[in-house]
């Protein structure tokens, strides 16, 4: 069993299922190193990606965005709306449990930081827990997509190269 099994399981059996429920589909052929879900509502193509750490740490990053339903134009390539996700978006949002950074010590993460794990003498938070923590921000991502809204935890990224396509 790999580092990041049991967390992937507790992702898909309590987190997953909630974006299914709300009509977004997933889409796999990034995977395992990430899983896209998108959705079309009105006139706007969303998406949530979980990106995980290439190093194999039972960690990941929570990108999200929305783009034109007929997908974008990055660094001049056409990108089908089946295709785009955080790299292909003009703009999109990552979602931190704590700070902003995009270091992943500010990632949803299972493994404790090196000094909380001294103190508290474990080495794994319990994946559940990482998941409530998902589950607790995630209404963040909803107003986003309902308002616009960019919550605290939220961080802007964007790719000067990308723009929607019309």
């Amino acid at each position: 069993m790999g580092n990041t099994t049991d967390l992937r399981r507790e992702l898909k059996r309590h987190y997953f299922s909630e974006l299914e429920s709300d009509g977004f589909v997933v889409d796999q052929r990034n995977g395992p190193e990430a899983l896209t879900f998108r959705r079309v509502r009105g006139e706007r193509l969303q998406f949530v990606c979980i990106q995980w750490d290439h190093g194999g740490g039972p960690r990941f990053k929570l990108a999200f965005g929305e783009v034109s339903p007929k997908g974008t134009f990055c660094r001049g390539e056409h990108i089908r709306p089946g295709d785009v996700g955080p790299g292909t978006a003009p703009v999109y949002l990552c979602l931190y449990p704590t700070g902003n950074g995009s270091s992943t010590r500010h990632w949803f993460r299972q493994d404790r930081t090196l000094w909380n794990s001294i103190l508290t003498r474990k080495r794994l938070r319990s994946p559940y827990e990482v998941v409530v923590e998902v589950r607790r921000l995630h209404s963040q991502v909803a107003d986003f997509f309902r308002a616009g809204i960019v919550g605290p935890n939220c961080r802007q990224q964007v790719n000067s190269r990308t723009t929607d396509a019309t």
